[in-house]
């Protein structure tokens, strides 16, 4: 009994002691700035519907809490901003603003990398047949 307990001791730390215990390299870090890929539908479009969701892809996953918050409509609308992976989809709570409206971002959304935005995003549209040139 006393031979299997000495054995058993060394078997356990023999188990215990060979594992790395450090998290895995994983390769370098992640410099590279989040980029726009895709806006749907794209910026200068006309005919928005007054509920259309507008859909903006990046290059790498959003982090939501910083997608939230970096948003703007010109003029003033409530919107509600989702983060699915690397896509962020803005749709009005109530409607899009009659003709002319313009959605802008600040550079303060990043990845999950901690890298921001590469640049600042400005998409106009309008829910007329056309974009008016006078209005801002």
């Amino acid at each position: 009994m006393e031979m299997y307990r000495l054995f058993l001791i060394i078997l356990m730390s023999a188990f215990f002691s060979c594992a790395v215990q450090s998290p895995p390299s994983g390769g370098p870090t992640n410099t590279n700035p989040l980029k726009i890929l895709n806006i749907n539908p794209s910026s200068g479009a006309t005919k928005i519907n007054s509920k259309e969701a507008i859909n903006f892809s990046f290059n790498q996953m959003v982090s939501p809490q910083t997608a939230k918050i970096s948003f703007n409509i010109y003029p003033e609308t409530e919107i509600n901003v989702s983060v699915i992976g690397n896509k962020i989809k803005i749709t009005p709570i109530n409607k899009w603003p009659q003709s002319f409206f313009k959605i802008v971002s600040s550079r303060n959304i990043y990845d999950y990398y901690g890298n921001k935005l590469e640049k600042a995003i400005s998409a106009s549209y309008s829910t007329d047949d056309f974009i008016h040139d006078s209005k801002i």
